[in-house]
């Protein structure tokens, strides 16, 4: 029997989970299911779909993956055996204020997976269903009523892609009609042997733990941080010494901005549906406030600094390499210069590819930077938003010269002139 796979959602996970499927050297072709026809025709005229540079590079040096996988808007149900949904789950929440209590629980919009199951199953009964979004913990109690399968993804945005598509054990729920020989079928025998199965229950955890490991490490690294600062302390000079005495536990993280994006806020939140003490709700509302609180500590630092020109925002975007702006911690600093009337630019090498607006609607042309070198050169202060490999370069390669700079995700690793949020001492 031909395998024939369609992925429903084309976006990050969607394509990722099609070039890791693609590891099979037995299936020839993928079909993505998208509603977005300028993907679409985007990716028929050979243009990359997701924006991600290391993504870039991958298929200018793999072009034969424009003709194995092909963008649709229609679903023939019948045509397919193995369905991957990869939907986006992300819940409406209040952008004035998260308030998490036992009445206002956090959940994800993972209706739509369910109905995409339902219909499905209905006029292809005999068809697999896995399942890649991220989902809520008591969506289990689905699975076994619609005989589903569950592949948690833990995909790193903006990291070499190998990395992505050679992870070293692949977290599974499959039902009981799956046979593990059906999954030689679309795993390659490497991935297959990296497959470890679990309920669904605990894959659920899993995923959930994950995400929300870092963010409490960046918890607490930011409270550890603060304790130093009181302490007139170097953060920095501690972390080395701490990262040995914890090498068999978990690495510390450097204290930031870093809590946003697309992953950290949504998994870390979804376990407030775990739990049922009030202390650990109480722990658990901190965790967002503390670090949405930690983003305004730049404006301390404004006051020391001259500006008789602009400052340079380098990066806007959460994660660098990628496009994802989804509660990106620059926004607040960028709707703060624009309320105080602070002259600013902005500069990524993304920048193009953003959708300025969902950030603040009164950027315009006179914010962007259209000359990094100069700005570089003529700005009288430089914020790091995010973490692009290219903003380390521009140091190593001496293009920022006799500048102060913050650098909000802690993230470039000349350290001399930078302590935690810290406006440290001029590059030179």
């Amino acid at each position: 029997m031909q395998t024939n796979i369609l992925i429903i959602g084309g976006g990050y996970v969607g394509f990722y989970t099609a070039l890791k499927l693609l590891n099979n050297e037995k299936i020839e072709n993928i079909d993505i299911y998208d509603i977005d026809q300028k993907k679409i025709n985007n990716w028929k005229n050979r243009k990359n779909v997701i924006n991600d540079n290391y993504l870039d590079n991958f298929l200018n040096k793999n072009p034969s993956i424009f003709k194995k996988l092909n963008y649709i808007n229609k679903i023939n149900y019948q045509k397919y055996n193995y369905f991957f949904i990869s939907l986006p789950t992300n819940p409406l929440i209040s952008k004035k204020k998260i308030i998490f209590n036992k009445e206002e629980k956090y959940n994800l919009h993972t209706d739509l997976i369910f109905k995409y199951s339902e219909n499905i199953k209905k006029i292809n009964p005999n068809a697999e269903i896995i399942i890649r979004s991220t989902i809520n913990y008591n969506d289990y109690k689905k699975f076994d009523k619609l005989k589903l399968n569950y592949w948690p993804e833990f995909l790193s945005q903006g990291k070499d892609i190998e990395k992505n598509l050679n992870w070293n054990k692949i977290i599974f729920t499959k039902n009981e009609n799956l046979k593990e020989e059906n999954l030689k079928e679309i795993f390659s025998e490497k991935d297959f042997r990296k497959l470890h199965f679990l309920p669904i229950k605990e894959s659920i955890i899993i995923k959930i733990f994950h995400n929300s490991f870092d963010a409490f490490s960046i918890t607490i690294s930011n409270l550890l941080a603060n304790i130093a600062e009181n302490k007139k302390l170097n953060f920095s000079n501690l972390t080395p010494i701490l990262n040995e005495l914890l090498a068999v536990k978990p690495r510390v993280k450097n204290p930031g901005i870093g809590y946003g994006g697309s992953c950290y806020p949504k998994d870390s939140r979804s376990l407030f549906n775990l739990t049922n003490s009030k202390y650990d709700l109480k722990l658990l509302n901190n965790l967002d406030k503390y670090n949405l609180k930690r983003r305004k500590i730049y404006k301390n630092y404004l006051n020391e600094i001259k500006i008789s020109k602009y400052i340079l925002i380098l990066g806007i975007s959460f994660k660098g390499q990628t496009n994802d702006i989804t509660d990106t911690p620059t926004k607040d600093l960028i709707d703060y210069f624009i309320r105080k009337k602070y002259n600013f630019k902005i500069w990524e090498p993304n920048l193009n590819n953003l959708n300025l607006n969902k950030i603040n609607k009164k950027i315009n042309s006179n914010h962007l930077s259209n000359n990094i070198d100069n700005d570089l050169k003529e700005c009288d202060l430089i914020f790091i938003g995010a973490d692009w490999e290219i903003f380390n370069n521009f140091l190593i390669n001496k293009k920022i010269i006799n500048k102060k700079i913050i650098d909000l995700k802690s993230y470039l690793p000349i350290t001399n002139y930078n302590t935690h949020f810290k406006i440290g001492d001029t590059i030179n």
